[in-house]
């Protein structure tokens, strides 16, 4: 079997690092489920839900390394009444979810040791209030990292 791709890790720990947020300690609030993009969510959704998005790379090459700049998006979809937050309406919600998302992906900007840092690039907020208000956070981060020239799979700690 050939080995993981040193993105497949590091949006890996992303994710994990994601999942944490817990609600506890310096978080907000719990995220309820994770996803990596382009899996299916479960026929029943549970708020907040977050997805984490590698949707473009780029690649410059230093021989013997190739220079990796990955950009993930880690969106979160939020009820406004996912649970009692008091006065709290769901534009408070958001930028709390925000700032546990931010948190949460600077705990280890090596992402295991197999970044060279991650690096908050833009945050967006989305708060659509009919019946019941629903929020979207999109937090963008460049993930800068190098493998070994032509093989994604070995990391280049040079």
């Amino acid at each position: 079997m050939a080995d993981r791709s040193v993105r497949d890790q590091i949006v890996d720990n992303l994710h994990a690092a994601i999942a944490a947020i817990d609600g506890t300690g310096v978080y907000h609030h719990a995220i309820a489920q994770v996803f990596r993009w382009r899996t299916p969510p479960p026929a029943h959704l549970e708020f907040p839900s977050a997805v984490v998005i590698d949707t473009e790379e780029r690649v410059e090459l230093q021989i013997p390394l190739e220079d990796r700049r990955l950009s993930v998006t880690v969106q979160v979809i939020g009820h406004g009444s996912f649970e009692d937050s008091g006065d709290e309406g769901p534009d408070d919600l958001a930028r709390e979810m925000l700032a546990d998302v931010e948190r949460a992906a600077q705990v280890d900007t090596t992402r295991g040791g197999l970044a060279v840092v991650t690096i908050e690039t833009a945050n967006r907020i989305a708060v659509d209030v009919p019946a019941e208000p629903y929020f979207v956070v999109e937090v963008d981060f460049e993930i800068r990292y190098r493998t070994a020239w032509g093989d994604p799979a070995t990391e280049h700690a040079g």
